[in-house]
């Protein structure tokens, strides 16, 4: 017996000792190439639906890596993996047919092939799938099976589908006839073309009361209509089936076709129902682009997340040592440095003013209050430095500059003042000097955060991102605390990281490096249609010259994403667009548009931007938009570049209001991003679509433009030089004359 215990304790003895050598032999490395392969591995079990394992691995990494000097300069990365833990832990990802209104009976996302119906008398919604591993589902899913997908203007029905391929729209339970008077279906419909099928009572000379027809609806004035007979007994509930093929357009009455148009074979669209009674079923089948119901999927998810995130504290969930690192308190109180030196009581009092009315949106009440012109006797220092900021990126920001200029004198020592004069000029491309003076402040303010984050900011803008990031972290690592760059320092972590997708895709190519939540298709096609614009632009304008960095991209699967990323990088989200390109961060940006080929546009459009950052970033805000716009319906075919496609929308806004071109060649970025937005885009690109394509030697003066920019140029520098007011004035009324002759007819509609 006493043999038997020696010889198991031995045995165990044995064992435990093999485990530790072998824990110690598989231990992780402890620098920090091995805590960002952790951080990768983490990311992969997140993509995974391994939230609980990503998140123990994650605090196995983190407790390990606590008190390791390299820890700190990985923060962010830190709070956006542990927000994302927490998040998948809690909830299950949606389905398909979860985020729709309608029955989805039918789904492929890879072919596009959908059945979906929206019935009179809805079941209710199926039980939810068991939640794995405890967890619950989103907030905001259909709780009930109703046509809130649809899109409703008065008595208009728009569904948010756009096809790729055959496809039907079946209505059943229509009586007849008294449902068809009012009833019309828009069918393969785009902004200037699109059919119509719809029904009219005639004369008993055609043998029947009603007759069904297919009209094509375009901007010629050629009319195409086909039609034929409806056979049914008045107070029958008859079946309608609205068809689109590759040849043509169809309409069906209770499995009988009726009439039959041809289409051009790359015709789609989307479709739309008028007078459609809720008494009908509407079953929709065919192959579509999966970007509504990504989209749907995603601003669902956006949502939630966006929810959790605001209550979640990532920091709270550190080991203590990492975050007491993290939680040092700043360098500076700004709140004490808020206005230059020997600044009055009655200065501070106003300064608060200022701030409280600018924080209600009265800004012109705040101005005239910082100028002086409200009662206020602000001295001249604090009144240069309260005006400075209101104006300094407003279409005013040359008044800012003055004050600027003033301040450098009167309060030479005063470094917010030369920080925000440097970003100005960094801002209007004067990069050079920005950096030339970022560095004279570091050197002369080395206590001082302020002029490090300038630096690294006027570092990534002249697109030496890699250089900003080992600024910041060398001056946290020569002692100043986290907190110090806290907010560029995040900027240049998500742009580096890109948004938090649990799962992506990427291409990496010559000169591009797309990533994305949709899939590894789009990325491919996406670098492979930048690749070939970039070539063009080369090839046809201006040739980047130097040793470059991939440009990034990141295409989102939907709008809420895309706002989300954008809000985090800029501060606010940019509403009304489908794309963003970055300058500081020379990023793309852009989301999954409903039709993928305008997306695709939309990609050529924002290229186009990234390109001309890299030869002439001062170029002026009508010259790069117009530009951009002119470049992005461009197509190749059989080898040869064809430009300048009319854009039949911009024809019909530019027709209706225009500035002078006089006024418009000097527009600043405020006022063309403004209330006329829309209006201005479609101006840029008629006056260069005018430049290149009316003759008189006009393209070569664009040519010439870009040569003076590309040069180092400023815009007013370069306008002075060649679009000279003489020559402006001269292709005012020719300007006039040629948007004339572009007009086109209006977009079609359901007719009355």
């Amino acid at each position: 017996m006493l043999r038997s215990v020696s010889v198991r304790a031995a045995f165990a003895a044995g064992a435990l000792l093999a485990v530790a050598v072998a824990s110690l032999a598989q231990a992780p490395a402890a620098d920090e190439a091995a805590l960002v392969d952790a951080f990768a591995q983490v990311r992969r079990m997140l993509s995974n639906d391994k939230a609980k394992e990503a998140r123990a691995l994650l605090d196995q990494t983190l407790a390990l890596h606590a008190e390791r000097p390299w820890t700190v300069h990985h923060l962010h990365g830190i709070d956006d993996l542990l927000t994302l833990c927490a998040f998948w832990e809690k909830y299950q990802r949606p389905e398909a047919a979860e985020v729709v209104s309608g029955e989805l009976a039918a789904w492929n996302e890879s072919s596009g092939q959908i059945s979906l119906a929206y019935s009179a008398q809805p079941p209710k919604r199926k039980p939810r799938a068991k939640a794995r591993s405890g967890r619950v589902d989103l907030e905001g899913l259909p709780q009930a099976h109703d046509r809130s997908d649809w899109f409703s203007s008065g008595a208009v029905r728009s569904h948010p589908l756009i096809f790729t391929g055959d496809y039907a729209i079946e209505l059943s339970g229509v009586r007849f006839p008294a449902d068809l008077a009012e009833l019309r279906c828009l069918l393969a419909a785009e902004w200037d073309r699109a059919y119509v099928a719809a029904f009219v009572r005639q004369g008993t000379a055609h043998g029947n009361d009603w007759i069904g027809y297919v009209q094509q609806v375009d901007a010629s004035d050629e009319e195409k209509v086909a039609w034929g007979e409806v056979k049914a007994e008045e107070g029958d509930a008859i079946t309608l089936r609205f068809a689109v093929s590759g040849s043509s357009v169809s309409l069906s009455v209770d499995g009988r076709r009726i009439c039959t148009i041809e289409k051009p074979s790359d015709l789609w669209g989307g479709f739309a129902l008028r007078g459609v009674l809720d008494g009908c079923d509407i079953r929709i089948e065919g192959r579509a682009q999966p970007a509504w119901i990504q989209g749907r999927i995603d601003e669902v998810v956006q949502a939630n997340f966006a929810s959790f995130a605001r209550s979640f504290a990532p920091r709270e969930q550190m080991p203590q040592a990492l975050r007491e690192r993290a939680q040092r308190a700043p360098t500076i109180d700004t709140a004490q440095d808020d206005l230059p030196p020997g600044a009055s009581d009655a200065d501070h009092k106003a300064a608060r003013k200022i701030d409280e009315l600018r924080a209600r949106g009265k800004h012109e009440d705040a101005l005239a209050l910082a100028m002086n012109e409200a009662g206020s006797k602000l001295t001249e220092p604090a009144s240069d430095w309260l005006v400075a900021q209101i104006l300094g990126y407003t279409s005013r920001s040359d008044e800012a500059a003055l004050r600027l200029e003033r301040l450098a004198t009167t309060a030479p020592e005063y470094v917010p003042a030369r920080v925000l004069r440097a970003a100005l000029w960094a801002h209007d491309g004067r990069r050079a000097a920005a950096l030339a003076e970022a560095d004279a402040l570091v050197t002369a303010h080395p206590l001082d955060p302020r002029p490090v984050v300038l630096r690294a900011q006027v570092l990534s803008l002249l697109d030496r991102a890699e250089e900003a990031d080992a600024a910041l972290r060398a001056a946290r690592d020569a002692g100043f605390p986290p907190v110090d760059f806290e907010s560029f320092q995040h900027t240049l972590d998500r742009a580096r990281n890109g948004p938090l997708w649990t799962k992506s895709y990427e291409v990496k190519t010559e000169h591009y490096h797309v990533r994305s939540d949709i899939s590894q298709a789009l990325c491919f096609r996406a670098a492979q249609l930048l690749e070939r614009f970039y070539a063009k632009y080369n090839a046809h304008l201006k040739r980047v010259t130097g040793a470059r960095k991939r440009f990034r991209v990141q295409l989102f699967s939907g709008e809420a994403g895309y706002h989300e990323f954008c809000e985090d990088l800029l501060g606010e989200k940019p509403e009304h667009t489908a794309g963003v390109y970055i300058p500081l961060l020379k990023q793309l940006l852009i989301w999954n548009l409903p039709d993928t080929e305008q997306m695709l546009h939309t990609v050529v459009h924002e290229g186009f931007h990234q390109y001309l950052d890299q030869v002439a970033p001062t170029a002026p805000v009508w010259f790069n938009e117009g530009m951009a716009e002119y470049y992005e319906s461009s197509k190749l075919v059989d080898g040869q570049w064809k430009d300048g496609v009319v854009n039949a929308q911009h024809v019909a806004r530019v027709s209706g209001s225009r500035m002078p071109l006089r006024l418009f060649t000097r527009i600043d970025r405020a006022r063309f991003y403004g209330e006329d937005v829309m209006n201005n885009y479609a101006q840029a690109w008629a006056f260069v679509h005018f430049l290149q394509h009316s003759g008189k030697g006009r393209a070569e003066i664009l040519a010439r433009f870009l040569k003076e920019l590309s040069s180092g140029l400023l815009a007013e520098a370069a306008l002075d030089k060649v679009f000279t007011p003489a020559i402006v004035e001269g292709m005012e009324n020719e300007f006039a004359a040629y948007v004339r002759g572009s007009r086109r007819d209006q977009r079609p509609s359901l007719p009355e």
